[in-house]
């Protein structure tokens, strides 16, 4: 699904078919059936990914429009995702899957231009998707007064068009390059619908770095920062809490008061607690940790699923490397995580999930 797949031609079929030849005068039968076999588990899964993608991700969307409630500015940035996966689901699986699966492209040149553009840029966009989410949580847990104050739907929005823009500018040059390497025009007729970046290798590295293999870099660099520092907060607050609940004990004892009145004065004491402890990053507690819960479901998500990805193309694109089962791994990962953002986020947040049980009650 990225820039380096094209500029390899190195489409699942041409794979099969390279090890169809290379084994042809061993066991021409066996290969072809068993490749056959992979190619049918290949696009099944392909049609199952598109088809829970576009529902799994239509029902988040769903909640944030019958649930006005839920609208904060970091619900943006879910609906963002949702939207990107959506679109990528309606648009660049099926046509990867038309070409993946007839070994050429039947319609026009313009419609090929467009697939990869929007092949490229949407896989692009949604790992930058990704990143908004990572940047806010370390931006609520680094700063959380100037979160709660400037972190606003508005915001959140101008965001968002930000990354949009800096994603097509890391994509839109070595699109419109690499087709016209190929087809000398971007509308001509191109039965086989690739880039070639032979003539622009260097520019291709930079962006498969900068678009695709950085934004999972600082996602897994950003997490760690954000749960160490979540994990040395809690321990103070714990033992401060303690502290606090004793001294109010004995200060109740002491001073004779009713039992009524005691209780009320510790309960207040417990819910007031020191100052250091009351800040809590994007707003209330209890929504600071589904977000940051999200955050490491996601997280995990993403090491898993983008992983064999980044490192299957930087090897074929450094070294030529090649490999079938390695290749139908990074496929089915990526593909996967395009269904399970969504599974992740009912997961994570308790007000979405009863939201979403709620539509079907």
């Amino acid at each position: 699904m990225e820039v380096l797949h094209y500029r390899f031609n190195d489409s699942f079929r041409h794979l099969l078919l390279t090890n169809y030849r290379a084994n042809s005068s061993n066991n021409s039968s066996s290969t072809r059936a068993g490749g056959k076999i992979i190619i049918d588990v290949v696009a099944s899964f392909t049609i199952f990914s598109i088809i829970a993608t576009l529902i799994l991700n239509a029902l988040v969307i769903a909640v944030y429009i019958k649930r006005p409630t839920l609208r904060t500015p970091f619900s943006i940035y879910i609906v963002n995702l949702a939207v990107s996966e959506i679109v990528l689901a309606g648009t660049s699986m099926p046509g990867n899957l038309i070409r993946e699966m007839h070994g050429a492209w039947p319609f026009n040149a313009i419609s090929c231009t467009l697939l990869l553009y929007i092949s490229q840029t949407l896989t692009s966009g949604i790992r930058y998707g990704h990143v908004l989410i990572t940047a806010n949580r370390l931006w609520a847990v680094t700063f959380p007064i100037g979160y709660k104050q400037r972190h606003t739907k508005r915001f959140a929005r101008c965001l968002v068009v930000t990354m949009w823009m800096v994603v097509h500018a890391l994509n839109l040059p070595v699109i419109i390059n690499g087709r016209l390497q190929w087809s000398r025009s971007l509308f001509d007729p191109d039965s086989r619908c690739v880039f070639d970046n032979r003539a622009q290798f260097n520019s291709v590295l930079a962006v498969q770095l900068l678009a695709f293999t950085l934004p999972e870099l600082f996602i897994i660099v950003a997490y760690g920062y954000v749960a160490v520092t979540l994990k040395k907060r809690w321990r103070p607050n714990l033992l401060s809490n303690k502290v606090a609940i004793g001294q109010s004990t004995v200060h109740c004892v002491s001073s004779q008061v009713d039992d009524a009145a005691a209780s009320e004065r510790r309960v207040q004491f417990r819910q007031s607690g020191p100052q250091t402890s009351t800040e809590k990053p994007g707003g209330n507690s209890w929504q600071s940790r589904s977000y940051n819960r999200l955050l490491a479901y996601l997280t995990i998500a993403v090491m898993v699923c983008w992983t064999p990805n980044h490192v299957y193309y930087l090897m074929m694109h450094l070294t030529g490397f090649s490999h079938q089962l390695f290749f139908a791994v990074q496929y089915f990962m990526l593909y996967a995580n395009s269904w399970l953002n969504p599974v992740l986020i009912y997961m994570a947040d308790t007000q979405i999930r009863v939201a979403v049980n709620g539509l079907f009650c």
